[in-house]
């Protein structure tokens, strides 16, 4: 598989993910706990072992100092996918998409602030044009002819970009010291590992999901979401040049606003979502440069 192949994969499954979650959402607005589990323990989680075996294996020869940020990325991982769930409940996937853009801000100025990573000035016109892009998209769901609380629901997109972000950043520092293989086993079980904590009764709703069909879904997005992951870091291991994966990658934020408007009748404000995702867009390249 060449590097041009794995990311245009990633984007087409990112961008199936991303519908498919929110038309999912919609419809179990209480399951934001049990959904996330499920997915990780059925799918995540065992894809990755076996592609870990196929690496290698995993190696534990890193600090002890390392679990605890192993233990944080699990958890941050844990809540952004949590509050990325409820989020999806009411905010429309074209929405959800560009407010979450804004993990890229965090994910730049943490590394600043914590791992000692340059910013540029360029960086910062990216981080302006991402962040206005997101202000104006929640300011959207404020309006009088827009249902109450769905200005809520924005925020709680922008605390789970704020808690991804957080999270890859935690992820950029423990993958100084470790191997990707030994990564997806242990960060991805961790992972999970929270995502059950946190769903605690919910569990019990297992077994309705698989009475009506719903873990159908649940196991589809785990599939859609694992080889995305899994094309993206081909991508990067084939071209070797992470600032133009990025890029590309980012968009997803576009392709997500058009298939929200086809797939899932997000018509409202069309022209004012295209806008403000394409900028974000714009603003995301100038991040990753």
């Amino acid at each position: 598989m060449t590097w041009q192949l794995a990311i245009l994969t990633h984007q087409i499954l990112e961008t199936v993910f991303a519908l498919i979650y929110r038309n999912y959402a919609k419809k179990h607005t209480q399951d934001h706990y049990v959904t996330n589990a499920v997915m990780y323990l059925a799918t995540v989680v065992p894809f990755g072992i076996i592609w870990s075996i196929t690496q290698g294996g995993i190696s534990l020869d890193f600090s002890n100092s390392i679990w605890w940020f192993f233990g944080l990325a699990g958890l941050l991982f844990a809540l952004g996918n949590i509050t990325a769930f409820k989020a999806n409940t009411k905010v429309e996937a074209s929405q959800f998409a560009i407010i979450t853009s804004f993990r890229t801000v965090v994910v730049v100025i943490a590394s600043w602030l914590l791992l000692s990573e340059r910013l540029t000035p360029i960086q910062m016109t990216g981080a302006i044009i991402v962040f206005a892009a997101s202000i104006f998209v929640i300011s959207l769901n404020r309006r009088p002819d827009a249902k109450g609380k769905l200005g809520f629901y924005s925020i709680i997109a922008a605390v789970s970009a704020i808690l991804m972000g957080l999270a890859v950043t935690n992820e950029k520092y423990i993958l100084n010291s470790v191997d990707i293989a030994t990564y997806v086993v242990i960060g991805w079980g961790l992972q999970a590992f929270f995502m059950t904590v946190l769903a605690n009764r919910q569990l019990a709703r297992v077994p309705q999901l698989v009475k009506d069909g719903s873990i159908k879904t649940i196991l589809l997005l785990g599939g859609l979401r694992t080889v995305a992951g899994f094309c993206f870091i081909n991508a990067l291991q084939l071209s070797n040049n992470a600032p133009l994966i990025a890029s590309i990658a980012a968009l997803q934020i576009i392709l997500v606003t058009i298939g929200g408007y086809i797939f899932l009748n997000e018509k409202k404000y069309g022209v004012q979502k295209f806008v403000a995702a394409s900028a974000a867009f714009i603003g995301v390249i100038l991040l990753v440069r």
